[in-house]
């Protein structure tokens, strides 16, 4: 199923939003690659296998797990650890 997004910009023109992000999507990739010590390639292949949309709903659990261990730290190094 392969469904396409299109938003309508201020001007009420048609984006294609995914070929849009495409980029920034390749360079937040390669990033993670870089942190993970992984070649882009398989990070690549690992975003492609579990999907867009579960890659992005783990991201943002992390991200809110991160988010809420950081408001609950009481010292400067606990920030740093959550």
């Amino acid at each position: 199923m392969s469904d396409k997004l299109l938003v309508l910009d201020f001007d009420g023109t048609m984006t294609d939003a995914e070929a849009e992000g495409a980029p920034y999507r390749q360079g937040y990739l390669e990033d993670i690659a870089i942190l993970a010590g992984l070649e882009p390639e398989e990070v690549f292949a690992l975003a492609d296998r579990f999907g867009y949309r579960r890659t992005l709903m783990v991201a943002f659990s992390l991200l809110g797990t991160g988010y809420f261990l950081t408001s609950q730290a009481t010292s400067y190094a606990a920030v740093f650890l959550s």
